[in-house]
């Protein structure tokens, strides 16, 4: 959309901009760190006319019972933050779970404003572990960045911290436990497990995937993950992929088909309600004797493969779906340095083995020369 009209003072905003092939336009206001308001217009005049209406309004002072009052204790900004609308059940109980430990040992009435980087450090070094320093400072910061932005405080008391846990990888499977592993699976979880192992698809684009999904590209079958728009499923990270599908993932899309049919999802008849992966998991653990792997520790155990393969952390990464490559060479840091001390090995072993021959060369040379 283009922008034809814009008016800012740093705390409220009004833009009107061309809708992107609509014969409308869209007249946006907003204070920043706040939610925004929309309203349409047929014309570019009676856009830029309405903005310029709601700019005077707001110069007016028309608008100023619209921003919320500066929370007085650390308390209610606990608790503003956790109540906001745009964040989900899960994060909600995680962020409420770390700042109630924080505002309790830093004390609760205190204003937000007083709240110095001393007392922040304080408060983490009272905990061992590094992923939990790291975790529970998230949540700190993310609360003051959060009202920086509703500009009731002037800077972040967390502003120019570093907190952060080295991430180890989840456990996994080498390749040649792999039969037995699936061996010791259900039939239906053997199948889903297997076709895991092959692509390093997620749990629940495992549930979610369709038939609709299999197709090929450049001659090869694959399975692409993308945006699907019967069901609405959004991957994580929102990027498409297409993995190629080895010999073996065929063969599980096979017993699939023989399992389920070929209509709608490709592991079940009508779509896994609340499968529990995990516990199937364990079972078949424990019963082929081999430590526990998480359901995610088979997508994991894949992109271990393709990485002792041979294969680079850029295909590595897109194959497995990362937004960011950063995340995969995090998560498989320890065995793409194994990979990589494997590779120097076997140069170092074929440069011995070139220097050794030549210089056997030279040798046989000289005395074929003494010998003449």
């Amino acid at each position: 959309m283009s922008k034809i009209f814009c008016r800012s003072d740093g705390k409220f905003n009004v833009t009107v901009r061309k809708r992107k092939n609509r014969p409308s336009w869209q007249i946006r206001a907003w204070f920043r760190g706040y939610s925004e308001t929309s309203e349409s217009a047929k014309s570019s005049e009676e856009a830029v006319q309405g903005a310029e209406r709601i700019w005077r309004e707001y110069q007016a002072g028309l608008f100023d019972n619209q921003i919320e009052a500066e929370p007085l204790t650390l308390w209610e900004l606990v608790e503003r933050f956790c109540a906001r609308e745009q964040i989900g059940n899960a994060s909600r109980s995680s962020y409420w779970s770390h700042l109630v430990l924080f505002a309790s040992a830093c004390g609760g009435r205190r204003r937000p404003a007083g709240i110095r980087p001393g007392d922040i450090q304080l408060w983490l070094s009272t905990y061992e572990n590094l992923a939990t320093r790291a975790s529970f400072f998230r949540s700190v910061r993310a609360m003051f960045n959060w009202a920086v932005a509703k500009d009731w405080l002037a800077t972040s008391p967390a502003k120019g911290m570093v907190y952060s846990a080295q991430t180890q990888i989840r456990p996994w499977l080498e390749p040649h436990l792999w039969p037995g592993f699936l061996a010791a699976c259900s039939p239906a979880h053997r199948i889903r497990a297997q076709f895991s192992l092959e692509t390093g698809l997620r749990r629940n684009e495992i549930v979610n995937a369709r038939w609709d999904w299999v197709h090929s590209v450049v001659g090869l079958p694959s399975i692409r993950v993308g945006y699907d728009a019967v069901t609405g499923f959004l991957p994580k990270g929102k990027r498409a992929r297409a993995v190629p599908l080895t010999t073996d993932a065929q063969h599980a899309l096979r017993l699939a088909q023989l399992q389920w049919g070929t209509r709608g999802y490709i592991f079940s008849a009508d779509g896994l309600r609340s499968p529990n992966f995990h516990r199937e998991n364990q079972r078949a653990c424990e019963r082929a004797k081999i430590r526990q792997v998480t359901f995610h520790g088979l997508r994991v155990s894949a992109g271990a493969r393709w990485l002792v393969q041979g294969l680079g952390i850029h295909e590595v990464s897109k194959l497995l779906g990362h937004a960011d490559i950063r995340t995969t060479m995090n998560h498989y840091a320890g065995i793409s340095d194994a990979t990589l001390a494997k590779k120097i090995a076997l140069l170092q072993s074929v440069l011995n083995s070139d220097i050794s021959d030549k210089v056997v060369s030279v040798f046989s040379d000289r005395r074929s020369d003494r010998a003449t």
